[in-house]
Order: structure tokens, then C-alpha cells, then sequence
């Protein structure tokens, strides 16, 4: 067999195979008479599709709404104000937290904010410490009335580290300024 007979059964082959295809590729169904698509409006092509049932769920009842009802002699609840010495407590905790000031191992895992303990007078135990240090004299345990504090932090459950702070009290801001020693930078 020369080699254009063998090229031309391949290109008859191949034509085969496609009119083949042809014939046996799935065909639409036929669309049902009406008018033509592009004549039918949004609201028509919307019509005629099924509609399937949404879900439907019980909604939850309104909110009422009522007026209180303000008595010029009642007085107004307010959140109570805390204590100096509660501000004090909170701010030095809020400080370790935040900058990490109590650490239980070389890796400064810090101390979880539920084991640190606020002391104004030096514990008998400090020997057993790795590091540590604080600002002598320590104390005086806070009062309403205090306006600096010497005090010393604890992590319970570790003695790797105990860390001394100085509080000064802001009476122009209200507030307590904390800070450690030694000091961290």
C-alpha cells in the first residue's frame, strides 16, 4: 500500500468517526410553543418557572420596648467606683500582664494572671527564689489615703522569680503609675 492510500483511509477514518459523533450527540428537548424568548418580559420568563416552597422559620417575637419610668427621688444606679487600694491591686496586675514582668523559667513563659500575687512585706521563702528583687523598705500595704508604695510580686506554684514594683499615686488623674524593679528594658 502506498503511503497517500494510507493517508487518505486515515483522513476517511477520522471523518467517519465524526459524523459518528455527530449523529450520536444528545440533542435539547424541544422547547415548548410559545412566544419567542426575546419577546417574553422578566416578570413572563419569571412565571413560567416552578417556584420551590422556601423553609419557612418561626420568627422570634419582637422586642417590647417600655419606657422606665424616672422618679426625680430614685436615685440612679452607677457602677460603684473602686477603692484606691482596689485600683492599685488591678493596676500592678494589669502592668504584669501586659509587659510580661512574671516569668517562670529561663524561656519567659509568662505567669498565668490567676497565680500572681500582690504582697507589701518581704515572705520568709525569698531564699528559694532563682532571681529577683525589690526596693527596700517594702510597704506600706496600701490605704485610701497612700500615695506610694513599695511591693513585691509572686507567680504561686514557681519559684524561679519574684519582682519588686513602685507605685505612685496620680491624684490629678486619679489613677496609680507601677513600676518595676529592677527595671526591664
Amino acid at each position: 500500500m502506498s503511503a497517500k492510500r494510507i493517508a487518505f483511509l486515515a483522513l476517511a477514518l477520522a471523518l467517519a468517526l465524526v459524523a459518528a459523533a455527530i449523529a450520536l450527540w444528545p440533542r435539547p428537548a424541544p422547547r415548548p410553543p410559545g412566544p419567542p424568548i426575546a419577546a417574553q418580559t422578566p416578570t413572563e420568563v419569571r412565571a413560567e418557572r416552578p417556584r420551590r416552597p422556601r423553609a419557612t422559620r418561626p420568627r422570634p417575637p419582637a422586642p417590647e420596648i417600655r419606657e422606665a419610668a424616672v422618679s426625680p427621688q430614685a436615685p440612679q444606679a452607677q457602677a460603684p467606683v473602686p477603692t484606691r487600694v482596689e485600683q492599685l491591686a488591678t493596676t500592678v496586675l494589669a502592668a504584669a500582664v501586659r509587659h510580661d514582668w512574671m516569668v517562670i523559667d529561663e524561656q519567659e513563659t509568662p505567669c498565668p494572671p490567676q497565680q500572681i500575687r500582690i504582697v507589701y512585706d518581704a515572705p520568709s521563702d525569698l531564699g528559694g527564689y532563682t532571681k529577683g528583687a525589690y526596693f527596700e523598705p517594702l510597704g506600706p500595704g496600701p490605704t485610701e489615703s497612700a500615695t506610694e508604695v513599695n511591693g513585691l510580686m509572686l507567680c504561686e506554684g514557681s519559684s524561679f522569680l519574684y519582682r519588686g514594683f513602685e507605685a505612685y499615686y496620680r491624684a490629678d488623674r486619679g489613677q496609680w503609675d507601677v513600676f518595676p524593679f529592677p527595671v526591664i528594658e
